[in-house]
């Protein structure tokens, strides 16, 4: 199962139980999860739709993020 702050694909999530779902990462459901996952013994999966884009220069140089207000792809 994932750990705290990780990405996975759905592959791997798909046959798991969670004892909270929360879909949407924005700014609320994150911190519901993240005040949710103080307690160890409590499993939550936060779904977000679209691309990881976990390798994407774009988003992981903060210089570039000007970019990304002029592409599609980040809307």
């Amino acid at each position: 199962m994932a750990s705290s702050g990780s990405f996975s694909p759905i592959e791997e999530v798909a046959n798991n139980t969670f004892d909270y779902i929360i879909c949407g990462g924005g700014t609320a459901g994150l911190t519901l999860a993240a005040r949710l996952s103080e307690d160890p013994s409590i499993s939550v999966l936060v779904l977000e739709a679209g691309h990881a884009n976990l390798d994407d220069p774009t988003i992981l140089v903060p210089a570039q993020h000007l970019t990304q207000v002029f592409d599609d792809r980040y809307d």
